[in-house]
């Protein structure tokens, strides 16, 4: 004849059994927490990323104005040195997202150093940008080449050298600095600084949506997994608790228990 399991031995294995349920909903509600805060992080730095092509717009404005106002080579130089860092092709300044050019124009010193170089647009792959986002920064990127162009003309005309029609500023010529001031200050220069951030406005609204929503599922895994975790946790202790009565008694009275 089969030994039938004792009360207490069945509410120690229930006990055990919601002991194990609870360990798996605090791990797991861990794994959801720290997805949650690394969505977070990603779309941080996304941000970052996607506001720093926002910020190069800017300070290549503000590079060029300068150099037309003051014919001071070491704004045409800083100019050159922001493309090419926003293409890969001089040093990245660390946290470069943090104040840095309004420094260097200050002091004549750089607050940090640099790393390595890295594209702007390899930073964003990284990053796990989706295409229809790439396409946003595609479309920002190539209206913001197309001001550079603007301001790559101005800037020769305040040296005197002018296009010769094939793409060249070969032409030698007087400086011409008002028709520099009148590039980077008409309504076309406006225009296409308008049609640059256009996209970028897109492209934060897309980054928000796709991966706040991510942080956001997580976040609510992490809630649903702390139900089951507080609603367990209770229960095993007074399971455990009965367990024990049970076995207790059953020593006093040497009966089943």
């Amino acid at each position: 004849m089969t030994r039938r399991m004792s009360p207490s031995l069945i509410l120690a294995a229930l006990a055990l059994a919601l002991a194990a349920v609870s360990l798996g909903a605090f791990v797991m509600r861990d794994a959801s927490d720290r997805a949650a805060a690394e969505a977070r992080q990603l779309l941080h730095r996304s941000y970052l990323l996607a506001d720093e092509l926002r910020q190069s717009s800017d300070d290549l404005t503000r590079m060029a104005r300068t150099y037309a106002a003051t014919g001071d080579p070491r704004y045409e130089g800083i100019f050159r040195e922001i493309l090419d860092i926003r293409n890969g092709a001089a040093p990245r300044p660390l946290d470069y997202h943090n104040v840095y050019w309004d420094m260097v124009t200050a002091t004549g010193e750089r607050p940090r150093g640099s790393g390595e170089p890295a594209a702007l647009r390899a930073l964003m792959l990284e990053a796990g940008f989706t295409d229809e986002e790439f396409a946003l920064l595609n479309q920002s990127e190539d209206e913001s080449n197309f001001l550079v162009s603007l301001e790559t003309r101005a800037m020769n005309a305040v040296a005197g050298r002018f296009d010769d029609g094939s793409g060249e500023y070969a032409l030698r010529g007087e400086p011409d600095r008002e028709l520099a001031v009148a590039l980077l200050h008409g309504d076309e220069y406006h225009e296409e600084k308008g049609r640059i951030m256009r996209p970028l406005e897109r492209l934060f609204v897309e980054l928000d949506e796709r991966i706040g929503a991510e942080a956001d599922e997580r976040r609510a895994y992490s809630r649903a997994f702390g139900v089951v975790l507080y609603a367990a946790l209770p229960l095993t202790v007074l399971l455990l608790a009965a367990s024990v009565f049970l076995m207790a008694r059953r020593g006093r009275t040497g009966g089943e228990a």
